[in-house]
């Protein structure tokens, strides 16, 4: 079901597909994005591996990034998510 938070993350997503990006960073850690519970928009979280490149194109909010890997277009977590996860992982 569609809700209008995921109708708005796609509209941002569309919008990001015509900039360039802000940064490059490589992971220092493994993400699979098809493990993610409320992802700002299903099926558009990228995964990767441990020093993948990424680009960053903007910051949808705190705790994801809009950017590409590999040429894909989707959500990526901040490093504020990524040590909620962390810490979700240890408890």
């Amino acid at each position: 079901m569609e809700t209008i938070a995921h109708r708005d993350a796609a509209e941002e997503l569309e919008k990001a597909k015509f900039k360039k990006a802000a940064f490059s960073i490589q992971a220092n850690s493994d993400f699979d994005g098809s493990l993610e519970v409320d992802p700002p928009l299903p099926g558009r979280v990228i995964s990767y591996k441990a020093k993948d490149g990424l680009e960053i194109m903007e910051k949808y909010n705190d705790e994801w990034w809009i950017g590409k890997k590999d040429g894909e277009l989707g959500f990526i977590p901040s490093p504020i998510k990524l040590q909620s996860l962390r810490k979700q992982a240890q408890n």
